[in-house]
């Protein structure tokens, strides 16, 4: 009878063993399919075609605008660091680009100054069923501008919506989020949707 008990409470043993080993093995399994180093790739205005630059064409390629006056957009990233055990919550930052423009007084006109960034922050968890829960971070916006007696310098709309950060399974982040940004071609401040895609360059967070 003890024998039978002992073997009974071995084969226990070793079921939770197993359990165990599958549970690491897929959390691993699903946290490399997000982990690594992601470079913007695209930024498509989704409704209008913009002139955010002030060059007197207009587009929905946000990222061909901002590139069009230096390759710093390249330098935007996301970096995702693997998640060691379920429902742990990992926060990440998002590099989103950003117009910023000057204001003259003298003229009541708008001009292009460079291309900047916010970062949105995020966490993600991986819950017992396998399933990426992504949720945002409430943040208080920070206003870079300053004025002078010639005009507003730096000034960057921050008046930004983000809907919904997704992985697509593709190796890619897709971002919607509505945009505030100076209209060249109106010459109007114009809230617009934008998706951004975050392409994974490499597996490694360094």
């Amino acid at each position: 009878m003890k024998r039978n008990l002992l073997g009974v409470l071995v084969l226990l043993a070793m079921c939770v063993s197993c359990n165990n080993d599958d549970a690491a093995y897929r959390l691993e399994e699903i946290t490399d399919s997000i982990r690594g180093t992601y470079r913007l790739k695209s930024a498509t205005v989704l409704e209008n075609e913009l002139d955010l630059n002030g060059d007197g064409k207009v587009t929905n390629d946000m990222f061909a605008e901002f590139y069009s006056f230096g390759d710093y957009v390249l330098s935007i990233k996301v970096k995702i660091i693997p998640a060691s055990l379920y429902n742990e919550e990992i926060r990440f930052g998002v590099d989103i680009p950003k117009q910023s423009v000057r204001y003259w007084k003298d003229t009541g006109k708008y001009e292009f100054e460079f291309v900047n960034f916010r970062t949105a922050y995020f966490y993600y968890s991986i819950d017992n069923g396998g399933n990426i829960i992504i949720k945002p971070v409430q943040e208080v916006l920070t206003d870079y501008s300053d004025e002078d007696n010639l005009g507003i310098r730096n000034i960057c709309y921050r008046g930004d919506v983000v809907k919904s950060l997704t992985f697509n399974g593709n190796g890619e982040i897709e971002l919607l989020m509505d945009d505030t940004c100076y209209d060249f071609a109106s010459n109007q401040v114009i809230n617009v949707p934008v998706k951004i895609v975050y392409e994974r360059k490499s597996f490694s967070i360094n």
